[in-house]
């Protein structure tokens, strides 16, 4: 019966599948309980497409940035989650449906599944499970509350408690209505405020209403439930209104495990006041102002190198490893095609008219995929080979164990008044500070002489692992001498040792891409991001590359 089943299903789904499943992940549990010719005949039939693209209409043309929709079609509840504000087209949210139902229903006969890429939630379920009637309550509750209240003036409260207790009835000690400010320390449900931004202010008690912790529940079985647990925590990281700014903490060290640490440096304004470690300060003093330099430090981790082909969200990979269970560290790996850029294969070359075509290629060797675009000859030089423990491996650069000479032509991404770099343009008006044509070749290792953000990662004594992350305002970044720089400076404070006794110092990527997160017990902590000044709790959406560098602890 299975058979007929799997068969059926692959012949008639026309819903632009698309050619890879890299971001779908399957419930755990197998078809039980379900007719399955029943469900290959339901899929069939026209009104369940229709329905289909009617769910993806609903939770995708809005625009809003939570978008959502559910509805039954034939015998499975298809659910749409858009947390971003950028509607997705149409036509893939259909095709991300098709590559669940091929890969999870189709070919692994299981009950459904769950895709997460560009922040939008895509999920399958049978109408018999549990969740469904949770799902399709939550439409009609967002049905109702489409329409907004009318509205109806109230007298405001006050009768709020205050810190200062009266004993008689007089009018100078009882709270009137008035238009001025309320006083200092005046308390309301648990929450203190004051209007002196130096003082600190109380803990606000919740009573489990909105808490977003970013656990998954013990006992939990379906990724599903692992990314419920996660998205509202990671991916709709929106920061809560306060009167005042959060303290700052200039420098922190965390101890995450008994062999991994991670090390913190804020430098904005202040730090000069709050810091007292002489290591920490050495650091601090070697950044720009407002930058966020990030240190993870591991022992006994075993790399390794992930991604399917096509393109992966860092998002989904955490969902996946967080539903695993295990520990690990999780970053954005080498350089890739964005697409919808002007690039030459070499400098000074034709322009590549299809780039489109290549969007998601690896730059150089990535065993993560076999799309493949050379390395321009005129920065091989510069490329190494990071390489995992299981037999993985990428390219990328340039390494870092000796400074760069960043006067070199092919390390300008501005055109000097040269004319070997002054290629880069046509027209012979145009002035001397244009692109070069180093900066319109595959990967990004002509930005080494720009401020930027940067992601460097380092071995020693084959056993210790860094990672070395730079986040800030683009202003405000570095170059890639100066993030050297800051990777020596704190190896030399926090080891005792200089980058001689380093094997390898490799930049892996920068700007945008970057994504650091530390996945432990279900839960997960981001702990660098790129496109956001430096600030995770802005990081709503997180770009997808094709290879990320895994650094998992292998229990023993």
């Amino acid at each position: 019966m299975r058979a007929g089943f799997l068969s059926s299903v692959g012949a008639i789904l026309s819903l632009s599948a698309s050619s890879t499943f890299a971001n779908v992940i399957c419930n755990t549990e197998d078809l039980l309980g379900v007719d399955a010719n029943y469900v290959s005949r339901d899929l069939q039939q026209e009104s369940t497409q229709s329905c289909i693209r009617h769910v993806c209409t609903t939770g995708l043309e809005s625009g809003e940035p939570d978008g959502f929709a559910t509805d039954r079609c034939g015998s499975f509840i298809l659910t749409i989650t858009n947390t971003d504000e950028t509607p997705t087209d149409i036509e893939d949210c259909i095709a991300q449906f098709s590559d669940i139902i091929n890969q999870c229903i189709a070919t692994d006969g299981l009950r459904g599944g769950t895709s997460l890429i560009d922040q939008v939630l895509y999920d399958v379920l049978p109408a018999d499970d549990s969740k469904s009637s949770t799902l399709e309550a939550r439409a009609n509750t967002k049905k109702s509350a489409s329409k907004p209240k009318s509205k109806t003036t109230t007298k405001p409260k006050t009768k709020s408690k205050t810190k200062t207790k009266t004993k008689t009835k007089t009018k100078t000690k009882t709270k009137t209505k008035s238009k001025s400010k309320p006083k200092a320390n005046t308390k309301t449900k648990g929450k203190t405020t004051t209007t002196d931004c130096t003082k600190t202010t109380s803990k606000t008690k919740t009573k489990g209403k909105g808490k977003t912790s970013g656990t998954a529940k013990k006992g939990k079985k379906t990724v599903r439930d692992v990314v419920d647990s996660f998205l509202p925590q990671f991916v709709r990281r929106v920061p809560e209104p306060a009167s005042c700014p959060a303290p700052v903490t200039h420098y922190k060290k965390s101890n995450y495990e008994k062999t991994v640490w991670n090390y913190h440096f804020d430098s904005s304004a202040g730090w000069k006041n709050t810091v007292t470690d002489e290591r920490a300060l050495q650091v601090l003093a070697k950044m720009p102002q407002d930058g966020h330099f990030n240190v993870v430090v591991m022992q006994g981790l075993s790399t390794y190198c992930v991604g399917e082909e096509g393109g992966n969200n860092p998002s989904t990979l955490v969902a996946k490893e967080m539903a695993a269970g295990g520990k690990c560290l999780l970053t954005n790996g080498n350089f890739f095609i964005m697409g919808g850029e002007t690039l030459s294969w070499e400098a000074g070359g034709p322009i590549v008219n299809n780039i489109q075509d290549y969007t998601k290629y690896s730059v150089g060797f990535s065993t993560t995929t076999s799309k493949q675009v050379k390395i321009p000859d005129a920065h091989l030089q510069y490329y190494e080979q990071l390489q995992g423990n299981d037999g993985s491996s990428l390219m990328c650069g340039p390494g870092l164990k000796d400074r760069l000479d960043l006067e070199q032509p092919e390390l300008q991404y501005w055109c000097k008044s040269t004319p070997e770099v002054e290629t880069s343009t046509t027209e012979p008006t145009m002035p001397a500070f244009v692109r070069s044509v180093y900066s319109k070749i595959p990967g990004g290792v002509a930005t080494s002489n720009q401020p930027n953000e940067r992601l460097v990662t380092a071995v020693m004594g084959g056993n210790t692992k860094f990672v070395f992350s730079y986040t800030s305002k683009r202003s405000k970044g570095v170059d890639m001498n100066h993030m050297r720089d800051l990777v020596e400076l704190y190896i030399t404070q926090f080891t005792g040792k200089g980058l001689g006794s380093v094997e390898q110092v490799l930049n892996l990527d920068g700007g945008g891409s970057i994504f650091v997160a530390w996945v432990y017990d279900g839960k997960v902590k981001l702990l660098a991001a790129g496109g956001v000044d430096g600030d995770v709790t802005k990081a709503k959406k997180f770009r997808t590359v094709q290879t990320m560098v895994k650094f998992g602890l292998v229990e023993k």
